[in-house]
Protein backbone atom coordinates (compact mmCIF):
# COMPACT_ATOMS: atom_id res chain seq x y z
CA UNK A 1 0.00 0.00 0.00
CA UNK A 2 1.13 3.32 -0.72
CA UNK A 3 2.28 6.00 2.13
CA UNK A 4 -0.43 8.42 2.52
CA UNK A 5 2.16 11.38 2.36
CA UNK A 6 3.22 10.05 -1.29
CA UNK A 7 2.20 10.74 -4.39
CA UNK A 8 3.40 8.55 -7.11
CA UNK A 9 5.08 4.70 -7.14
CA UNK A 10 7.18 3.41 -9.36
CA UNK A 11 8.67 -0.52 -9.98
CA UNK A 12 12.54 -0.58 -9.84
CA UNK A 13 14.42 -2.46 -12.52
CA UNK A 14 14.82 -6.21 -12.36
CA UNK A 15 18.33 -5.57 -11.87
CA UNK A 16 18.63 -2.97 -9.61
CA UNK A 17 20.92 -3.88 -6.71
CA UNK A 18 20.42 -0.21 -4.64
CA UNK A 19 19.19 2.69 -5.32
CA UNK A 20 22.13 5.73 -5.21
CA UNK A 21 20.24 8.42 -6.38
CA UNK A 22 16.36 9.48 -6.67
CA UNK A 23 15.23 12.76 -8.36
CA UNK A 24 12.66 13.65 -5.83
CA UNK A 25 12.90 15.71 -1.83
CA UNK A 26 11.37 12.97 -0.12
CA UNK A 27 11.14 8.91 -1.03
CA UNK A 28 10.21 5.61 0.57
CA UNK A 29 11.26 2.16 -0.75
CA UNK A 30 8.99 -0.56 -0.32
CA UNK A 31 9.69 -4.23 -1.40
CA UNK A 32 10.55 -3.59 -5.12
CA UNK A 33 8.61 -0.06 -5.59
CA UNK A 34 9.83 3.61 -4.84
CA UNK A 35 7.01 5.97 -3.59
CA UNK A 36 7.95 9.57 -3.98
CA UNK A 37 6.73 12.60 -2.47
CA UNK A 38 6.09 14.17 -5.85
CA UNK A 39 5.02 13.04 -9.15
CA UNK A 40 7.32 12.75 -11.66
CA UNK A 41 5.08 12.13 -14.40
CA UNK A 42 5.29 8.52 -16.47
CA UNK A 43 9.38 8.07 -15.49
CA UNK A 44 11.65 8.91 -13.17
CA UNK A 45 15.38 8.34 -13.74
CA UNK A 46 17.35 7.19 -10.51
CA UNK A 47 20.91 6.06 -10.55
CA UNK A 48 21.19 2.79 -8.96
CA UNK A 49 23.83 -0.30 -8.59
CA UNK A 50 22.91 -2.99 -10.94
CA UNK A 51 23.34 -6.56 -10.73
CA UNK A 52 25.74 -6.90 -13.95
CA UNK A 53 25.85 -10.93 -14.87
CA UNK A 54 28.19 -10.89 -18.34
CA UNK A 55 31.59 -10.70 -17.13
CA UNK A 56 32.87 -9.05 -20.22
CA UNK A 57 31.07 -5.89 -18.57
CA UNK A 58 33.02 -5.85 -15.90
CA UNK A 59 35.56 -2.98 -15.53
CA UNK A 60 39.22 -4.13 -15.95
CA UNK A 61 40.15 -2.49 -12.69
CA UNK A 62 37.67 -4.14 -10.75
CA UNK A 63 38.14 -7.62 -12.69
CA UNK A 64 42.29 -6.66 -11.14
CA UNK A 65 40.87 -5.73 -7.51
CA UNK A 66 38.82 -8.85 -7.61
CA UNK A 67 41.48 -11.18 -8.85
CA UNK A 68 44.23 -9.77 -6.25
CA UNK A 69 41.70 -10.12 -3.23
CA UNK A 70 40.39 -13.91 -4.28
CA UNK A 71 45.03 -14.15 -4.71
CA UNK A 72 44.97 -12.74 -0.65
CA UNK A 73 41.88 -15.25 0.39
CA UNK A 74 43.79 -18.07 -0.70
CA UNK A 75 47.30 -17.79 -0.97
CA UNK A 76 48.18 -19.28 2.81
CA UNK A 77 45.98 -22.20 1.85
CA UNK A 78 48.25 -22.82 -1.57
CA UNK A 79 51.39 -21.58 -0.61
CA UNK A 80 51.48 -21.70 3.22
CA UNK A 81 54.02 -18.09 2.55
CA UNK A 82 52.80 -15.51 4.61
CA UNK A 83 54.96 -13.39 3.31
CA UNK A 84 53.30 -13.72 0.04
CA UNK A 85 50.19 -12.87 1.16
CA UNK A 86 51.46 -9.93 2.82
CA UNK A 87 52.83 -8.89 -0.27
CA UNK A 88 49.95 -8.72 -2.17
CA UNK A 89 48.28 -7.15 0.19
CA UNK A 90 50.36 -4.34 0.01
CA UNK A 91 50.15 -4.33 -3.72
CA UNK A 92 46.03 -4.14 -3.39
CA UNK A 93 46.03 -1.26 -0.77
CA UNK A 94 49.09 0.47 -2.44
CA UNK A 95 48.56 -0.13 -6.16
CA UNK A 96 45.00 -1.96 -7.04
CA UNK A 97 42.74 0.10 -4.99
CA UNK A 98 44.33 3.46 -5.46
CA UNK A 99 44.18 2.80 -9.48
CA UNK A 100 40.49 1.84 -9.53
CA UNK A 101 39.96 4.86 -6.79
CA UNK A 102 41.52 7.31 -9.23
CA UNK A 103 39.89 6.27 -12.24
CA UNK A 104 36.11 6.28 -10.67
CA UNK A 105 37.24 9.76 -9.65
CA UNK A 106 38.07 10.52 -13.01
CA UNK A 107 35.08 9.30 -14.32
CA UNK A 108 32.64 10.71 -12.29
CA UNK A 109 34.14 14.30 -12.59
CA UNK A 110 34.85 13.54 -16.79
CA UNK A 111 32.25 15.10 -19.63
CA UNK A 112 33.17 12.14 -21.84
CA UNK A 113 30.86 9.40 -21.94
CA UNK A 114 30.54 7.46 -19.09
CA UNK A 115 29.87 3.87 -20.20
CA UNK A 116 27.78 4.22 -16.97
CA UNK A 117 25.19 6.72 -18.05
CA UNK A 118 23.05 3.85 -19.90
CA UNK A 119 22.59 2.34 -16.43
CA UNK A 120 22.20 5.84 -14.46
CA UNK A 121 19.88 7.63 -16.53
CA UNK A 122 17.49 4.32 -16.86
CA UNK A 123 14.17 5.19 -15.62
CA UNK A 124 11.65 3.65 -13.84
CA UNK A 125 7.80 3.42 -15.29
CA UNK A 126 5.23 4.42 -13.41
CA UNK A 127 2.63 1.97 -11.67
CA UNK A 128 -0.74 2.32 -13.27
CA UNK A 129 -3.68 -0.02 -12.65
CA UNK A 130 -1.21 -2.58 -10.81
CA UNK A 131 -2.08 -3.83 -7.35
CA UNK A 132 -0.19 -2.16 -4.32
CA UNK A 133 1.71 -4.97 -2.74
Amino acid sequence: MMPASMAAAYDLPEDCLRVCDVPADRFVLGGRVLFTGQDAGDMLKISYVRDIKEVDLFDPLFVDALACRLAINVCMSITGRPQLRQALMEEFLKVVLPDAAFANKVQDSSNDQDPLDLIRGMSLKRRRGLPWK
